[in-house]
């Protein structure tokens, strides 16, 4: 103890002596020193240089009756040192309990309120459960916070002690707390619990009233009910319609003996797989561009495709009866499950458009009420006489204008310019999955509906198409992009050859550098169409377009179309070696007999009647469509873009002071820790 300072006329010797005294826990000494020094000024409230006093020392080495003592001879019970630390501060430090116990029945304050908050940290954090008890007793903060605003109750959360969240919560902790990442307790224990199986934390939480939150916004999910009762609903009406309109087609019903179904398998099963493959991996994984909303992009895919082809087996099975004036149940073949990939596809098309805009309820509605007007399309398409193999006209236009009429009813102004409509580097890699699948599959899709008459010319022609649009979109995007590619063309514009080639690839006047010319055509309007024509009409008209859909969908659809036109006017029954395979191909210009019905001009004039037809009731239904679900169930204008609206999250993906791109944005992030410390809530 030597250094001590003289304090009321006592020699430093003296109070060295004191000091020393109460550190050796000897109040007998103590109780000496006092008397025999009294007449020299030594007193209680003697200190050292540091402003260390008798009670301090005493408190710190768990000393009670020195304590006592030094209390009963009237030493400053809440005096403080150098540092601002009291006596308590001391007894809480070492975990002095009936030191603690002493110094707060007689009045003893915490001095030093940061110190004993990060202690309160620290034994959370090696989960001193005894500690943690102790300082919330003599008065530490459960709502302190440290430097990035998390408190005692994040810390306890993310080193999984039940008992001292307990501790924490009866001690008044806040159970809702929001941290500079926009974490709470409950987002914490979302973070570090497991996957699967219990999670005990996350359940106590929410037993102590946590509330799901995201950015510290509380979620509330109440019109969730409607999607429960309306999928539920329509699920087990498909269950009903299946039980009682569905059969197995007669082909296959009669499996003895039956060998046309093994040849259907060997045909057609693995262009199936292709087209589903498409659906399920290359649409789902091509709408993950978004920042936050991949697990809506992958997810509602999934669940948007498995919905809509159920629906349209039933609806477009029916919906041919009608049309045919012949009522049946309806034979289910590997046909019809193929037709109800396309059926989706041209939801899935729609979905492109509404992406981020729209909750699931909406969106299922959509789904619903759009394979009620595709099947009513295309059966009028066929009755006019159309030929389109891949389904340009059928399935791409109608998709993407349908979902651009029903987004210019929905769209909210605000969504248009929402910073969460944007990319991030991981976002727009998994989007160039989609991309990659879909290339690769494409010529299954559109040559599946196709003979074996035009099936390998479809193949051949479709691969040479999306080979030209892809190496064209890359050269186009460089030009308009100022130099740069962009991943928005990369990822689209480079398939758009197999939208425009898909009602040309069979016919047998399309030489091979004609698709490629084709391929190409529709590579350059495509990245034309992002770079030009999709931000006029944004800014003439207020059509909102999320993946683009009219620049990959749309436009090459109606570039397909007209491609028809003049491939069909300039056709010739001298293109083909007999007579069979030039109906098989050209079937709408000749009756049942055989007979040809049509000219060559003729069915080029259908093509453009057909696309007219297709357009306008796409336009026309998809408008009424997003009108009826504008109402049910609608998105908050604040949960654009964002998984957390539907979806349980772990965490937030960018915390807010990370700029759109990923990147720390230094200056917010200063700005921000200069706050703290200006109101002093930083430990």
């Amino acid at each position: 103890m030597a250094g001590a300072k003289e304090e009321s006329g006592a020699s430093a010797e003296k109070v060295s002596a004191l000091l020393d005294a109460a550190y050796k826990c000897d109040a007998y000494k103590i109780g000496a020193l006092l008397d025999q020094h009294k007449d020299a000024g030594l007193t209680v409230n003697s200190c050292d240089y540091d402003k260390r006093y008798a009670l301090h020392l005493a408190a710190s080495e768990g000393a009670l009756e020195c304590a006592k003592l030094l209390v009963n001879r009237g030493a400053d019970i809440n005096v403080t040192d150098r540092w601002g630390g009291s006596p308590l501060d001391d007894a809480i430090r070492s975990n002095h309990k009936n030191v603690i116990a002493f110094l707060k029945e007689n009045g003893g304050k915490i001095g030093d309120e940061k110190k004993v908050s990060a202690n309160l940290f620290t034994a959370i954090e090696k989960g001193d459960l005894d500690s943690v008890k102790t300082l919330i007793e003599s008065g530490a903060n459960v709502k302190a916070v440290d430097y990035d605003m998390r408190t005692p109750l994040h810390v306890a959360v993310a080193a999984g002690s039940d008992e001292i969240i307990q501790a924490l919560h009866k001690a008044g902790a806040d159970i809702n707390a929001v941290d500079n990442f926009g974490l709470t307790p409950l987002s914490e224990a979302a973070r570090h619990g497991k996957r699967t199986g219990e999670n005990k934390i996350n359940n106590l939480l929410i037993g102590l009233g946590a509330v799901n939150t995201y950015g510290g916004e509380k979620r509330e999910h109440a019109t969730s009910k409607i999607f429960v009762i309306f999928v539920g609903i329509m699920q087990l009406l498909f269950l009903i319609f299946f039980s009682v309109g569905t059969e197995y087609d007669s082909v296959i019903s009669e499996v003895v003996g039956n060998s046309t179904s093994p040849d259907r398998i060997k045909t057609t099963y693995g262009m199936f797989q292709d087209v589903h493959v498409m659906i399920f991996i290359g649409f789902g994984f091509l709408m993950t561009f978004l920042r936050k909303y991949g697990y809506s992009s992958v997810g509602l895919n999934f669940l948007v495709a498995s919905f809509a082809i159920q629906w349209h087996m039933i609806w477009g099975g029916f919906c041919h009866m009608i049309f045919e004036d012949h009522f049946h149940k309806i034979g289910l073949s590997l046909t019809s499950i193929l037709l109800a990939d396309f059926a989706s596809a041209a939801v899935l098309i729609t979905m492109g458009a509404l992406l981020g805009k729209v909750t699931p309820t909406q969106l299922l509605l959509i789904a619903f009420l759009e394979i009620i007007f595709f099947a009513v399309n295309e059966n009028i398409l066929l009755k006019i006489g159309i030929m389109d193999v891949g389904g340009s006209i059928i399935v791409h236009v109608f998709g993407a204008y349908f979902g651009l009429a029903a987004s210019k009813v929905i769209t909210k102004p605000k969504w248009k310019d929402d910073p969460q409509n944007s990319a991030v580097y991981h976002s727009d890699m998994f989007a160039m999955i989609g991309t990659t699948f879909l290339f690769v599959f494409w010529p299954s899709f559109v040559s599946a509906p196709a003979g074996p008459h035009d099936q390998e010319r479809a193949v051949i022609a479709t691969l040479l198409a999306l080979v030209g649009s892809c190496v064209t979109a890359f050269v186009a995007s460089k030009i308009f992009r100022g130099g740069e590619f962009c991943m928005v063309d990369v990822q689209n514009a480079t398939l758009a050859g197999g939208v425009a080639i898909g009602t040309s690839a069979n016919l047998a006047v399309l030489s091979p550098a004609e698709s490629l010319a084709i391929g190409i055509a529709a590579g350059i309007l495509s990245v034309i169409g992002y770079t030009k024509i999709q931000p006029f009409l944004e800014r003439t008209i207020g059509l909102h377009d999320t993946c683009g859909v009219n620049n990959l969908h749309g436009m090459p659809g109606i570039l397909a179309a007209i491609c028809s036109v003049f491939v069909c006017a300039f056709s010739k029954s001298d293109h083909f070696a007999s007579t069979e395979a030039w109906q098989a191909v050209y079937g709408p210009r000749f009756d049942d007999d055989g007979a040809e019905i049509r000219s060559a001009g003729e069915q080029a004039g259908f093509q453009m009647l057909c696309l007219i037809v297709s357009f306008s009731i796409a336009v026309i239904t998809g408008a009424i469509s997003g009108f009826i679900v504008k109402f049910i169930d609608p998105l908050k204008e604040t949960d654009g873009y964002l998984d957390s609206a539907h979806w349980e999250v772990p965490e937030q993906e960018i915390p807010f002071f990370y700029d759109r791109r990923g990147e720390i944005d230094r200056d917010m992030l200063k700005a921000r820790i200069a706050g703290l410390r200006e109101k002093e809530v930083d430990i």
